[in-house]
């Protein structure tokens, strides 16, 4: 989760190296940003969980991975979507 304030909106997404993602990004934002929430999600279900987050919160998406969130909602929704999937043996049911 990243985002220039507590307040959001907030980046819900996902990366290989969070820091190195944070400095892309950074460039085409004028607010400094920051990453407020990393979680370890096992490779071969980072892409489906995604979709399940970016789906669960379309009504509030701003653009494409950005949400009008306050940070702690976004991390709130990212820790469920772990807690609740992570047993489930096909994501591919809920996207």
């Amino acid at each position: 989760v990243i985002a220039s304030s507590e307040s959001g909106p907030s980046k819900i997404g996902i990366s290989r190296d969070p820091k190195k993602r944070l400095k892309q990004l950074q460039t085409g934002h004028s607010a400094p940003l920051q990453i407020f929430h990393v979680q370890e999600v096992p490779e071969q279900r980072t892409r489906l969980l995604e979709r399940i987050i970016h789906k669960t919160l379309r009504h509030v998406c701003v653009s494409g991975e950005w949400f009008n969130l306050p940070v702690t909602d976004a991390i709130a929704e990212v820790t469920y979507a772990m807690m609740r999937y992570e047993d489930t043996p096909n994501l591919r049911d809920y996207v």
